[in-house]
């Protein structure tokens, strides 16, 4: 069994892959549970990633981190 914090980790992941089966009219019953697992971990994994850089970059424009201005004064 998997551990119930890894679990939650996987829900956007398999969010995101239930609405791509569903475009390509797929159930997730139809795939394998090793692919099911892999795909949903792969997508929460770039769901999460992403969701860390946008978090970053809010908190850097937030501090004035990173600005830099072209021109002018």
């Amino acid at each position: 069994m998997m551990d119930a914090n890894f679990e939650k980790l996987l829900i956007p992941g398999e969010f995101t892959l239930k609405m791509l089966l569903w475009m390509i009219d797929m159930t997730p019953e139809t795939l394998d549970d090793s692919i099911h697992f892999a795909l949903a971990l792969g997508l929460s994994l770039i769901i999460w990633a992403w969701s860390f850089r946008i978090c970053v970059e809010l908190i850097k424009k937030a501090l004035g981190i990173g600005q830099y201005h072209r021109g002018g004064q």
